[in-house]
């Protein structure tokens, strides 16, 4: 019998956090050139193939032209990515939702579907790349997070694994880590570009 097919996933809804500061890049990654599109734009289509439901979270929501998906504003300024996810999450229209950082070009259909399978008895479920390396802007967060994650913020606690103590969560362990790149630097962005270049590369022909 063939499995029957998870995507795209439309009792979930994608929130993509747009909002880095871009600090270690020195300049907007959003913007980086990845073949004839923009690190931003490559990142959407991925996501928009694998889930129907799509909101941006973005500190600026200026700089981000989408007329398709609902793009919504960081509720607490300057506070890094816990605020992003919790704008995002408030505007979602679903109970279940996958979380991904604008800066993260690749996604595997294979770990987003075994996390999904963990939704229904966890809050969090995000993957591990290494030992003690988890990948929390990678993951799936219900809804049941917000007031502990509003709480956390309300008292100045700005980090995502804080969070992590007050709800349940599973850790998924990566069989692959070929295809997951974070860019966050120049030389992350190199890297990824001669892993597209050699990926894309065509086969020699045989003499």
């Amino acid at each position: 019998m063939n499995k029957k097919n998870l995507f795209p996933i439309s009792a979930c809804t994608a929130i993509i956090l747009a909002g880095g500061k871009s600090s270690r890049m020195n300049t907007d990654k959003k913007h980086l050139k990845i073949n004839d599109s923009s690190l931003f734009d490559r990142v959407l289509s991925q996501t928009e193939k694998l889930f129907k439901n799509i909101v941006i979270s973005s500190s600026n929501n200026e700089e981000i032209q989408s007329g398709r998906f609902r793009v919504v504003n960081d509720i607490y300024s300057n506070r890094g990515p816990l605020s992003g996810i919790l704008s995002g999450l408030i505007g979602s229209a679903n109970e279940k939702n996958f979380i991904i950082a604008a800066d993260i070009p690749e996604l595997s259909t294979e770990l987003i579907s075994e996390m999904y399978n963990f939704t229904d008895e966890f809050e969090i479920v995000i993957p591990e790349s290494g030992i003690n390396k988890i990948e929390p802007l990678f993951g799936f967060y219900n809804k049941s997070t917000i007031p502990v994650i509003r709480k956390n913020l309300s008292m100045g606690k700005n980090k995502i694994l804080d969070i992590f103590e007050n709800t349940t969560i599973k850790i998924v362990r990566m069989k692959n880590t070929d295809w997951y790149f974070n860019l966050n630097t120049e030389e992350d962005y190199r890297k990824y570009l001669l892993y597209l270049n050699n990926r894309d590369k065509p086969e020699a022909t045989k003499s």
